[in-house]
């Protein structure tokens, strides 16, 4: 298990507080992994390169929603298929007016 499974299986016996810094820390462990670099490329640069580049591109997007989709799951938010579990969002995750949303 990772440091970022434990902080996680912790989380769940904090208070809304302590939860908070908690997943902040996961969050900054997190980034501060290293990823494939998706630094533009120079305009000029020939078709090979944008093609590196567009797949260290697929190849983070990809990391990311994986890393998403696993912290939705943890918190019990989504099932293994993205479908919702709950109509309660984290305050993190709400829009900022309620009337927005409603019709």
């Amino acid at each position: 298990m990772t440091i970022l499974e434990e902080l996680v299986q912790i989380v769940r016996t904090l208070g809304a507080e302590e939860q908070r810094q908690v997943l902040d820390l996961a969050t900054q462990l997190r980034d501060a992994r290293p990823s494939p670099d998706v630094s533009l490329v120079d305009a000029g640069t020939d078709d090979a390169s944008w093609s590196a580049w567009r797949e260290r591109i697929r190849t983070r997007s990809t990391l990311v929603l994986e890393e998403e989709k696993q912290r939705l799951r943890t918190l019990g938010l989504i099932d293994e298929h993205w479908n919702a579990q709950t109509d309660e969002l984290p305050a993190d995750m709400l829009p900022s007016s309620k009337s927005s949303v409603e019709t």
